[in-house]
């Protein structure tokens, strides 16, 4: 079937009853040239991200930042390419999960064990 690719796992695993496994692949999207006025980047098969679409400025932001390099302007691709920079890390921090970095427990059982033994 087209779109559908098959893994096999040799020798096949014992799966005990009730045991759910996952095996994962490490894959890497090659989407197709863009070559016609009207093609959007990230676009595999026909599907454009759409999560993508509004960070797109920042593919000819760092070609500039690359092509103001055989200008001799390193100062201007500095500029090119920190704003480049400044998209990719709005994307990634769009992505990061809601919520504080520090993880807390419900329950104090340090706090539980003094109050026992006081």
């Amino acid at each position: 079937n087209e779109g559908t690719d098959w893994i096999g796992i040799t020798p096949t695993p014992t799966i005990p009853s009730g045991a759910t496994w996952t095996v994962q692949v490490p894959y890497v999207i090659r989407p197709a040239d863009m070559v016609d006025d009207d093609d959007q980047p990230f676009t595999v098969s026909g599907a454009t991200r759409t999560a993508l679409a509004a960070y797109t400025d920042a593919l000819p932001l760092y070609a500039a930042a690359e092509l103001e390099k055989l200008r001799k302007d390193t100062q201007q691709s500095a500029v090119k390419r920190q704003q480049a920079e400044q998209r990719v890390l709005a994307y990634l921090d769009k992505q990061r999960a809601p919520g504080g970095k520090t993880v807390g427990v419900a329950r104090s059982y340090r706090r539980e064990v003094a109050v026992r033994r006081g």
